[in-house]
């Protein structure tokens, strides 16, 4: 968490800076205080727009995240638990497919165990894990602190275990042994520094004058810090004017949304921006904002998913989605595994590279097909799959 928040930092601090310089002494005049008002805005404005303009761009170059691993061969014959928070979120799937092409390049084998975002269950995967000697754990979006006597029970026994989607380092809070690289290894997109992608966007296009409802999904603390720290905490540090209020939900629930958003856009019209963290809620949400009957309503979002692409190209009221390569994630956790068992230790503080946000302007040189999806090429030309297979020797 610490380290996701000194990311998020890294962005409000371009739109803080833009934001204060400049704005001391200005001219007396008949409404000094709506003038600073409006100065401020405008840079703020600007500042976000600049921020949005660096994330749109793709990423078209492979950069080897260490250096080469070493006894790859030794990881054959071996078996990887995959352990995501659940399988009815489609971004699962595709990693699962990710680590399944590159575990399978090595000449190892994935099994799946789904956690369904409920704690015993994650216990019993970690268990089975464990009960079975794997090769490797990797979990999916799931933090130490759902269950900490089974996560434990995994690095006791000498599994490797790499967290995907979460952070990017122990969380605070955990215990001294998952910031050991010997052990445990991370690969993250950084859900709360996209969030704050996105609530830049928001501030861009509304002048930094906007009025926003942003739903929060509290499946997991990491879930909740995206919305909390990742949008909230930039509205509030990069915005003066915008106004942020608050729908929390889960994926259990997703059926509520709708009628839970019109409500809100019916009690407030001012609100004219809805910020989702994932595009599973885009679909609900737009059901709330015809069951409002509003019409002047524009979404952000994150996940990058085709259905919701699509819509942005003929519709445009989704205004940016931040997306990943969820499917280079498993190429990435699989370089991971393969250093932690071959002795070399994990990459600290990875950065996953392959994410970009996705706007009306550049969604229009994409491939909006499933070929193109599947493809990775929406996040750019960036050979992965090539450069880990020289990386690993395999080539």
């Amino acid at each position: 968490m610490k380290n996701s928040i000194k990311a998020l930092a890294g962005v409000v601090a371009i739109t803080s800076i833009f934001a204060l310089s400049g704005l001391t002494g200005a001219a007396a005049s008949a409404s000094p205080r709506v003038t600073a008002s409006n100065a401020v805005a405008a840079k703020q404005a600007a500042a976000a727009a600049k921020v949005v303009g660096a994330v749109s761009k793709s990423t078209d170059k492979f950069v080897a995240p260490g250096a080469a691993v070493k006894n790859v061969k030794a990881f054959a014959g071996k078996t990887v638990y995959y352990i995501p928070a659940t399988l009815t979120v489609p971004l699962f799937t595709i990693q699962e497919a990710g680590l399944k092409a590159a575990f399978g390049a090595v000449g190892a084998q994935v099994k799946t165990c789904d956690a369904k975002s409920n704690p015993q269950d994650l216990a019993t995967c970690l268990g089975q894990a464990v009960d079975a000697k794997a090769g490797a754990v990797v979990i999916g979006s799931l933090p130490v602190s759902m269950a900490p006597t089974a996560f434990q029970a995994v690095v006791d026994a000498n599994i490797p275990l790499v967290i995907t989607l979460v952070s990017d380092e122990a969380i605070y809070g955990d215990a001294k042994v998952y910031s050991d690289n010997t052990k445990v290894g991370y690969v993250t997109q950084n859900g709360i520094e996209m969030q704050a992608w996105n609530a830049n966007a928001v501030i861009a296009d509304s002048k930094a004058k906007a009025s926003v409802l942003a739903i929060e999904v509290t499946d997991t603390e990491a879930t909740k810090l995206w919305t909390e720290a990742g949008a909230l905490g930039t509205y509030k540090a990069a915005c003066s004017a915008c106004k942020a209020t608050v729908i929390q939900t889960t994926t259990g629930t997703i059926d509520k949304v709708a009628s839970l958003v019109s409500a809100k856009l019916v009690a407030d019209p001012s609100i004219k921006y809805i910020q989702v963290p994932f595009d599973g809620f885009v679909q609900p949400v737009q059901q709330g904002i015809q069951s409002a009957g509003r019409t002047d309503v524009k979404i952000v979002s994150g996940d990058g998913y085709l259905d919701v692409l699509q819509q942005m190209k003929s519709t445009k009221k989704v205004i940016a989605d931040s997306g990943y390569n969820v499917f280079a994630t498993g190429w990435y956790a699989a370089d991971q595994v393969l250093r932690i068992a071959g002795g070399q230790g994990a990459v600290q503080k990875e950065v996953f590279p392959l994410r970009r946000m996705i706007t009306p302007t550049n969604v229009k040189t994409l491939d909006l097909t499933a070929k193109g999806q599947a493809s990775g090429t929406w996040y750019g030309k960036a050979d992965f799959i090539g450069g880990f297979s020289k990386l690993w020797g395999l080539k």
